[in-house]
């Protein structure tokens, strides 16, 4: 047979490297040296031989195979950690997360500043003291200025949170404005009389005030003793009074939307020829505090108590006692809206000015008649109602005087008591009430309804319904609703 020089030269050393890779893996004892056919050397190998050797080989190698896929594996003991590494970057930070609980309030702190804080100051004008010192060095928070002894200054004030307690001192100023307020707020005055002579008392500006048991006088100025200019004053047991002014200026003006608050026990009064007591003009307001019975009283000797002006209003409810003496007067879409309220002199509603009372007498017309007290509101004197005015009476008890009621203005009495004489030529409602005054039909330029609302309005009093038409034809008087559902006229 030729002799193969590829297998002479590689068989040897494949049988070598796999009995080197068998010996290596521990398998010498598997395939023992009898089991494999050993060759010589010089001698030609039989390719059967060499087979035979592989076989055994691979048989050997296949067993092994299985062995070692069959052996477990234990993990050995785990090792001592190793040295921490660096710390890393700061990560960015992450949302906020849900607010926690309040914590306790911690104690008060012992700090001056704030509006929390109190002072007080003793401020003797018989010693040389000064209020306007006082107000100067006032440090922050509510600074509160005890005077005694009779004092003659000026005062100016600037900072919120001030009081003033007089004890019943005299404070005599001398010049216009005695006492000035500009954009401070929370300034009370207690017992404290001001003199003003021949000026104005009390200048408010943006401010925010209340007067108790203040009494302010001026004489013969010819402005208002006190002046509040988009401002609110409140006033409780305290007297506004000027004497003799110079001209028709009289106690207080309120304007530029400001507002004034009787809180009982008020009196703003003034005598001069033509002087107005109180003027609310340029949507300013007067009203009564709630719950406030106390009596206040407006009065002006020589000229109207009260006069409303540029949609100004007055509001007088929950049974508040108020006296105005001298007549009032609307202007210019004003209003007033009273449920209590006594007025001697003439009531003048014009310029699309309006009036709304709303009494508490007893439902039948009867009781208002006999029931003078359960008639809340009365009026002695004159009622011009003009220019578009309107006025809503209910409970309401007119006394005396006239009631003259023009073209495109009307006038509605629910419940009540008309003890006037009614003129003019506008309209005019009565609904369950009772009238024993007169009504003038002259020239048929009123007109009158009466129980328009099927509520019976009693007339058999009534003392005179003069200048009527021809009889059965006309008549300003008609009653709406009779017993037999017709209508009825009166001449």
């Amino acid at each position: 047979m030729k002799k193969s020089r590829f297998l002479s030269k590689t068989i040897p050393s494949m049988i070598a490297a796999s009995v080197i890779s068998v010996s290596i893996i521990g398998l010498s004892a598997a395939v023992s040296a009898a089991e494999l056919i050993t060759f010589q050397p010089a001698t030609t190998a039989k390719a059967s031989d060499v087979n035979a050797n592989f076989e055994a080989l691979n048989s050997e190698i296949l067993v092994n195979k299985t062995t070692i896929s069959n052996i477990a594996l234990t993990p050995g003991a785990t090792g001592a950690v190793g040295a921490s590494g660096a710390t890393g970057a700061t990560g960015a930070t992450g949302p906020a997360g849900a607010a926690g609980a309040t914590g306790q309030t911690g104690a008060a702190g012992s700090g001056s500043g704030g509006a929390s804080t109190t002072a007080t100051v003793a401020v003797n004008c018989d010693a040389g003291g000064s209020i306007q010192s006082a107000i100067d060095a006032a440090t922050a928070g509510i600074v509160t200025i005890n005077v005694t002894g009779n004092c003659s200054e000026n005062l100016e004030i600037s900072r919120s949170n001030m009081i003033i307690n007089g004890g019943g001192t005299t404070l005599t100023v001398s010049s216009s404005p005695g006492i000035h307020i500009f954009g401070a707020f929370n300034i009370e005055i207690n017992m404290l009389d001001v003199v003003a002579g021949a000026n104005t008392a009390l200048l408010l500006d943006a401010a925010q005030v209340s007067l108790t048991d203040v009494d302010i006088s001026s004489i013969g100025h010819d402005f208002f003793a006190v002046v509040a200019n988009h401002s609110k004053l409140v006033l409780q047991d305290s007297m506004i009074v000027h004497t003799s002014p110079a001209d028709e200026n009289g106690a207080l003006v309120a304007t530029n939307n400001s507002t004034v608050t009787l809180d009982g026990g008020n009196t703003i009064s003034t005598n001069g020829a033509g002087a107005d007591a109180m003027i609310l003009s340029q949507s300013s307001a007067l009203d009564k505090a709630q719950d406030q019975t106390a009596s206040d009283t407006i009065s002006s000797t020589n000229g109207l108590a009260l006069l409303l002006e540029g949609a100004s209003s007055v509001s007088f409810i929950q049974e508040s006692d108020t006296s105005v003496v001298g007549g009032i007067e609307l202007l210019g879409g004003s209003y007033i809206l009273a449920d209590r309220l006594d007025v001697t002199g003439e009531f003048i509603i014009g310029l699309n000015s309006s009036v709304f009372f709303e009494g508490f007498c007893a439902t039948d017309a009867a009781s208002c008649n006999i029931n003078v007290d359960g008639v809340t509101v009365n009026i002695t004197g004159n009622v011009d109602i003009s220019g578009g005015g309107v006025v809503s009476a209910r409970g309401t008890r007119f006394s005396g005087g006239k009631v003259d009621v023009s073209r495109t203005s009307e006038i509605t009495v629910f419940d009540g008591l008309f003890d006037s004489n009614l003129d003019g030529t506008g309209a005019v409602s009565f609904e369950g009430s009772v009238l024993t005054g007169s009504i003038n039909c002259q020239n048929n330029n009123i007109n009158v309804l009466l129980s328009t609302s099927g509520v019976a309005t009693d007339i058999s009093a009534l003392a005179a319904i003069t200048g009527a038409g021809i009889p059965g034809e006309s008549s300003c008087v008609l009653d709406v609703t009779t017993g037999d559902g017709s209508p009825r006229l009166f001449f």
